[in-house]
């Protein structure tokens, strides 16, 4: 029994591990519904820059940094460092373009943090 255990569970600790570290698009999913859904907020982000509705597009943009959070802590296990600071630049860099309400800029940011998103993990 106590050589079958031996065997057993480094078996089974690295399988988890790998488990834990193939299960990107799976933790990118939402759990909790509109809270942490990642990509529900972008679209309502990318609708409210279209129609230049600034103050909606920064209400959109907060619920988009709280969803990002709660998504972040569960996809640092799976996903490299720099994926996750190149998304918190994207925030960061949007923020100040619907401050700016400069459109076009907050355009094109969206377009670089929609393809990391759609890129995070793979």
């Amino acid at each position: 029994m106590r050589r079958l255990t031996r065997f057993l569970l480094p078996l089974i600790i690295m399988v988890v591990f790998v488990l834990l570290m193939v299960s990107d698009e799976f933790v990118k999913r939402p759990f909790h519904g509109e809270l942490d859904d990642v990509s529900m907020h972008l679209l309502a982000v990318r609708q409210a820059v279209l129609s230049e509705d600034w103050k909606v597009g920064s209400a959109s943009l907060e619920n988009l940094r709280r969803a990002w959070g709660i998504v972040t802590g569960r996809v640092q296990f799976t996903v490299e460092r720099d994926e996750i600071r190149h998304i918190d630049s994207n925030i960061a860099r949007l923020s100040g373009f619907l401050d700016g309400e400069e459109q076009a800029g907050a355009l094109a940011e969206l377009a670089e943090l929609e393809e990391h998103w759609t890129q995070l993990g793979r």
